[in-house]
């Protein structure tokens, strides 16, 4: 019988290794998956490549409920928690044929906002960081990840994430 493994990672795996570079790297400074709006002024809409993906001319929906650049982090998370939630709710309503045909759907629009924010978010984030530095080799889950690979115990290893995560691409590439 062989042995697998399956690891399901979320953006805290990301905020985790933040944490862990802040004294040691300036990607800290440059990127911050703890709170999506901080940078979104910086974004660049993609048809443009302009910064100001975050704004009421890109993003009207998201504007209207609130989302800005710089908004902290705790009310960041609260405005895609009711985001996410409203979703969920309309989802599994029996009649979703209806959804985004309303113009007053203000929390799907903002949905289909988000992910097209976000998608363009983590592609900003990807070309601040050059490379991962090599002492992030000293961190915790790298450390666990490096010791799954050379055990060689698994004859299967899946890692699955929630979020797209461009730096643990990066980091098992490096591994």
């Amino acid at each position: 019988m062989s042995k697998k493994l399956l690891l399901i990672l979320g953006n805290g795996f990301t905020i985790d290794w933040i944490k862990f570079l802040q004294s040691k790297s300036e990607i800290a400074n440059r990127v911050d998956p703890s709170n999506f709006f901080k940078y979104g002024a910086e974004v660049p809409w993609p048809a443009t490549k302009q910064p100001g993906f975050l704004s009421y001319k890109h993003c009207p929906n998201l504007w209207n409920l609130g989302a800005r650049p710089n908004m902290d982090n705790k009310t960041a998370n609260e405005l895609i928690e009711d985001i996410i939630t409203c979703i969920n709710v309309y989802a599994s309503h029996p009649r979703k044929s209806l959804l985004g045909k309303n113009d007053h759907d203000i929390y799907f629009s903002a949905y289909l906002e988000l992910l097209a924010y976000l998608r363009s978010l983590f592609v900003f984030f990807n070309q601040k960081v050059d490379d991962i530095p090599d002492n992030t080799l000293d961190w915790g889950w790298a450390k666990y990840l490096k010791k799954l690979i050379d055990e060689n115990i698994y004859d299967d290893i899946n890692i699955v994430t929630y979020n797209y995560d461009i730096w643990l691409e990066r980091i098992l590439k490096k591994l």
